[in-house]
């Protein structure tokens, strides 16, 4: 029939598309028919999809369930009793919005309490403070904890000027907290005075001391800090101080924000607001970029404030996470029309804080900006205050400033120094065999030289006795002293070796002098029973590398200036 007549396949499947029929399955060990559908389909512009189910050499159970796959991905719809008789029927309900990128493990919220039960401590689940303690006879108390950017990756989003601080937020916040243990609930004032820098890799330890209260029962309250690698007897750094107290009042719950966004204010375009913050050199990461909406009336600010889904989970953990406060903030950084005239500043004193216990992921903000200082009022969608600031003043701040109060040692400013080899008779001889290496003007020659004799030493002698050592004579590779330039075919042939003596631990030796040396073999003897890879000779003393701390690049941190 199909040689005496025509098929009319083409027509047929030209009618099923007209008829809305939106996906063809050809069932077969190999597709045939699936090239003419896809013509056909594609001629006549239908919507529809074309699909196989096995090919040849791919026929196997695994290769026909993805082909299942594909028609059920595509719309068709499959008889799972079929397909896995007896089985519960399950379904599975895909999200209902687009995919949001998100962290897939779960942030951790901050340093472990440890073993500090076991010393005698009372813990807490504090983020930053880990620990409390009632110094005996003198009704003050202490809080400790460890900070670093591995612990609480969510402070790495605040930058400043290119460089990770610790947010004034956060200062307010360890206040209220370490206040709460002496049953005060107001932070009367805190003046920030030196800013707490992190790094990665760099752990630092912070204290936080409520002092006994004085005559009118007002409590000094210190936020000191210190690396944890610090030397002993290094000084603990003073950052903010100020004075708690008990107001001997609750704040009213349910008054605040009656109406919704507020009547009468115009809305901020938020991604314009976090570029205008950007241009004057606050950089905010996720974590940090909390304002969801915002309003402006005049000198009041308004906006819906939210931790990521990834942060939101450390929320309850502090009184007011110190990001979602920090948020509260942003629309008065740079208000419309400051473009990037405007200059990076700090929180430096805040007066009348209160920080209930909350513990909230989301809020409204409403703030008022008055001439040198602002207020805000921070809330639930009920109503319930979360923070409330009377007097919050902020202070411009110059990258020198935080350049200088980089803690050199902590971010470890190491140099090499050449210091003399301490030269003991060697209890055994060590074999070995020199290559000297000429004066040349090639680097590539140099360089290829070298490599030739190393790779004949260690197919033939080199693997043959384990013990001797291949030592490398070059002059002036390496600027030992100041005011030296090394020779670059020299310094490249170092590389070199460098890279062989990784390969081959034990096997190489690097000997850079400055003149020629009648004892090259003496040299290298100590050199070789010393174990030393790496030696210079400079006016007949011989030297060897070592990583030492940078002394020139120690600086003591800078405070923040008053003078505005």
């Amino acid at each position: 029939e199909n040689l005496r007549h025509e098929v009319l396949f083409d027509p047929v499947v030209r009618d099923l598309l007209e008829r809305d029929f939106d996906a063809f399955v050809e069932i077969s060990p190999h597709p045939v028919l699936t090239y003419g559908l896809e013509e056909t389909v594609e001629d006549t512009g239908a919507d529809a999809v074309v699909l196989s189910t096995l090919r040849r050499d791919s026929g196997s159970l695994t290769d026909f369930f993805t082909a299942l796959a594909t028609a059920q991905v595509h719309g068709v719809d499959l008889d799972g009793d079929a397909l896995y008789p007896g089985a519960p029927d399950r379904h599975y309900a895909l999200p209902t919005y687009p995919f949001q990128h998100r962290h897939y493990w779960p942030r951790r919220s901050g340093a472990a309490a440890g073993n500090a039960e076991l010393a005698g401590l009372r813990t807490t689940a504090h983020p930053l403070v880990s620990t409390v303690v009632e110094l005996p006879n003198s009704d003050s108390v202490l809080l400790s904890g460890r900070v670093s950017l591995e612990e609480c990756p969510w402070l790495a989003d605040h930058a400043v000027l290119g460089t990770v601080l610790l947010p004034g937020t956060a200062f307010v916040e360890l206040a209220a907290t370490a206040a709460g243990h002496t049953g005060c609930d107001r932070v009367d004032e805190l003046t920030l005075a030196v800013p707490l820098i992190l790094q990665q890799g760099v752990a630092m330890r912070v204290q936080v001391v409520v002092e006994a209260p004085d005559a009118d029962g007002a409590r000094p309250v210190k936020v000191f800090s210190l690396a944890e690698d610090a030397a002993e007897g290094e000084p603990w750094t003073l950052h903010a101080s100020g004075l708690v107290s008990a107001s001997g009042t609750a704040p009213v719950a349910g008054t605040a924000f009656e109406q919704w966004p507020p009547s009468g204010a115009g809305e901020i375009d938020v991604p314009a607001l976090y570029q205008r913050i950007s241009a004057i050199g606050v950089d905010y990461g996720p974590a940090f970029r909390g304002t969801e909406r915002a309003w402006r009336r005049g000198d009041e600010f308004f906006a819906e404030i939210a931790l990521p889904v990834e942060d939101a989970a450390g929320a309850s953990l502090f009184r007011l996470h110190p990001a979602l406060f920090d948020a509260g903030m942003h629309p008065l950084v740079a208000p419309e029309g400051t473009g990037g005239d405007g200059a990076a500043a700090l929180p430096f004193t805040w007066a009348g804080v209160r920080l209930p216990s909350a513990g909230r992921a989301a809020a409204r903000v409403h703030a008022v900006a008055s001439p040198g200082f602002i207020t805000l009022t921070i809330a639930d969608a009920d109503g319930t205050v979360l923070a409330e600031v009377e007097r919050l003043v902020s202070r411009p701040v110059a990258v020198d400033q935080l350049s200088a109060g980089r803690r050199a040692a902590a971010v470890s400013p190491l140099t090499v120094d050449w210091l003399p080899l301490d030269q003991e008779a060697p209890a055994e001889a060590v074999p070995f065999r020199v290559e000297t290496v000429g004066r040349t003007d090639s680097a590539r020659d140099a360089v290829a030289s070298v490599l030739a004799s190393i790779q004949d030493w260690l197919a033939t002698d080199g693997e043959a006795d384990s013990a001797e050592r291949f030592v490398v004579v070059t002059g002036n590779a390496q600027a030992v002293n100041s005011g030296e330039s090394p020779d670059p075919a020299a310094a490249a042939v170092w590389g070199l070796v460098r890279s062989a003596q990784t390969e081959h631990p034990d096997r190489f030796v690097l000997l850079d002098v400055d003149a020629e040396l009648s004892d090259v073999d003496d040299v290298v003897s100590a050199a070789v029973a010393a174990g030393e890879p790496q030696v210079a000779v400079r006016g007949g003393v011989v030297l060897v590398p070592r990583v030492v701390v940078d002394e020139s690049a120690v600086v003591e941190p800078a405070g923040f200036g008053c003078d505005g």
